[in-house]
């Protein structure tokens, strides 16, 4: 990955990280423009025909896939999503959408760019534009997990289609098996879905790429809390300590995990 895509990237993060505080009230929607879409029109008809440009690091390439989904410098906001936002915010976003839209306008293969239109365009409560631009960094940038992590995201708590959030889960993760972020969302996920048994599995699956990773194994252990198996529990807790012997917090829920069992 070139160093101005992870900065835009880390760019990306610390914007996100800003705005959502003047939309936590809003999880999700399913009142969206265009009803529902069917998995024909979204995997297929939004790029196609090809031109020839150059990449963000100046190299030629050809056939990039020519961007045929909603206006990226359209400014569309949902009223229920930026009705607690100012005018100057509104002005602001407004603004900021114009500004990337002109620049993949103009420059279509500036994959950073387009991942700031779409977060952009989903802070307004715009998720189908949001998908057209992260679908388009997927299809230009089929090897970068950005993308896939974040319409993952997009299509579970948004969109609402979850056959596309476990395809971009599991690109994500085959692109990046060490964001231990990824299998804790999707287990979540799939956990929300009643597919226990499939989120115990992603959460094992990313301990295996990653068995020093304490968050997992909390997740497993916590996992097994919520099921009400606590000898299991206990074990897992038991595993983190072993681990990390001087973090008082697995000490306590291991304390916790005990005062259930005697009950």
């Amino acid at each position: 990955m070139n160093r101005k895509f992870v900065f835009i990237i880390f760019g990306t993060v610390l914007l996100a990280t800003s705005l959502f505080f003047l939309r936590f009230k809003i999880w999700r929607t399913t009142d969206l423009e265009g009803g529902q879409y069917d998995l024909e029109n979204i995997t297929k008809p939004i790029f196609s025909s090809s031109t020839t440009t150059e990449t963000e690091k100046g190299e030629n390439t050809a056939k990039l896939p020519l961007y045929k989904g909603r206006d990226p410098q359209e400014f569309k906001p949902d009223p229920n999503v930026v009705n607690s936002f100012t005018d100057q915010q509104k002005t602001q976003l407004s603004d900021d959408i114009k500004k990337y839209g002109e620049m993949v306008s103009s420059q279509p293969e500036y994959a950073s760019a387009w991942l700031q239109v779409g977060l952009l365009k989903q802070v307004i409560g715009d998720y189908i534009g949001t998908r057209d631009a992260w679908e388009y960094v997927a299809l230009t940038r089929p090897k970068e997990q950005v993308a896939f992590k974040n319409l993952a995201d997009l299509y579970w708590r948004y969109l609402l289609d979850n056959a596309k959030a476990e395809y971009n889960f599991k690109k994500a993760i085959s692109l990046k098996p060490e964001d231990i972020s990824t299998y804790i969302d999707f287990a979540e996920f799939y956990g929300l879905s009643g597919k226990n048994e499939l989120a115990l599995s992603i959460l094992k699956q990313g301990l295996a790429a990653n068995p020093e990773s304490l968050d997992l194994i909390k997740a497993i252990a916590s996992f097994y809390d919520r099921q009400k198996d606590y000898q299991q529990a206990l074990d897992w807790w038991q595993k983190a300590l072993e681990k990390y012997p001087d973090d008082d917090g697995i000490s306590q829920m291991i304390e916790e995990i005990k005062e259930k069992m005697s009950k």
